[in-house]
């Protein structure tokens, strides 16, 4: 099936939204997660999208600038357990603000429940959409190793080789990372743009945004890959767990060739 396809369910996937807009109460207050989610009517759009993550990201991206000013951008920090337990820490508080802001400007937005970002059951076809789309992203991901040769992200590089750095890169790749990007990049970014300009350039747009954010430019297109996998198996599965289990597996197997290698 291929991502421009909709399922039969889903005719209305891309509706407009109701010109009434987000539900609310007698006095007029926004009701919070209390509609249920009605498969085809997301109803956030690209704007949505636009105005929660330059929200989001604002913060972040002003540290980023004044580090790289103070630093000039060369760093000294000497990798440890410590080190690389505070990456951690500080990677969940800044997916945390990124869910929260999508949270605002969609769930909260709209009076919808979780099922509305794609945390509902995920059926059979995930044994065979997953490794579907992991082969695709690994193939590739090989022909640009191949072409290019891009030096590791630079993220392994905050964990030690040691017990210690093995169960923290872990919990950060396999637990945090999935979770809170599918959250963020899947279930409000790709819907709300998918809703906009349809499946195909949401996925392309979504993807792109996806490779990005993780600033590292020789690993931009297999990350873009993967990306454009993952709306392709949320547009297929219109399950969050499929994408989460795809990205758990694809990092797991990364983090077993650094710990390896």
């Amino acid at each position: 099936m291929s991502i421009n396809d909709e399922p039969r369910w889903a005719s209305d996937m891309w509706a407009a939204p109701s010109p009434a807009g987000p539900a609310a109460d007698q006095q007029g207050s926004p009701l919070i997660t209390t509609k249920p989610y009605i498969p085809g009517r997301v109803p956030w759009t690209w704007r949505n999208v636009l105005i929660g993550t330059a929200i989001a990201i604002a913060p972040q991206a002003l540290l980023a600038f004044v580090s790289l000013f103070v630093s000039g951008g060369t760093s000294h920090t000497k990798v440890t357990a410590g080190s690389a337990a505070a990456t951690v820490v500080l990677t969940a508080i800044v997916d945390a603000w990124l869910v929260t802001w999508a949270w605002r400007f969609s769930l909260r937005a709209y009076a919808m429940n979780l099922r509305a970002w794609g945390y509902r059951h995920v059926g059979a076809d995930v044994f065979w959409v997953v490794p579907v789309a992991l082969f695709s992203v690994y193939v590739v991901s090989t022909v640009h190793d191949v072409i290019v040769h891009p030096p590791q992200q630079e993220v392994v590089s905050a964990f030690p080789h040691s017990t210690t750095g093995l169960i923290l890169f872990v919990a950060l790749a396999c637990i945090v990372a999935p979770f809170a990007e599918e959250t963020f990049f899947r279930g409000f970014v790709f819907q709300g743009l998918a809703h906009s300009w349809g499946p195909v350039w949401g996925a392309v747009a979504s993807a792109a945004f996806f490779a990005a954010v993780h600033l590292q430019v020789t690993v931009f297109i297999p990350l873009f890959a993967l990306g454009l996998a993952l709306a392709w198996v949320f547009h297929h599965t219109r399950s969050l767990w499929a994408c989460i289990i795809l990205h758990m597996v694809f990092n797991a197997i990364a983090v077993l060739a650094w710990a390896i290698g």
